[in-house]
């Protein structure tokens, strides 16, 4: 799955949320701004995620 930043996405857990930054080192993760939590930010692994809902566009 490729999950890109500003990408729209569901964990596996039922929540979704806006990925906002990405990391490769030391190891594949995300900061995600829950949408549920009042903006809450939340680092993830890949395998906590579910399904990409929505990505924007390349120009």
């Amino acid at each position: 799955m490729d999950i890109k930043e500003l990408s729209v996405v569901k964990l596996k857990d039922g929540r979704e949320g806006t990925i906002v930054h990405s990391f490769s080192q030391p190891c594949v993760a995300y900061l995600i701004e829950l949408s549920s939590r009042n903006g809450e930010i939340e680092t993830v692994e890949p395998e906590q995620i579910e399904k990409v809902i929505w990505e924007a566009n390349s120009a």
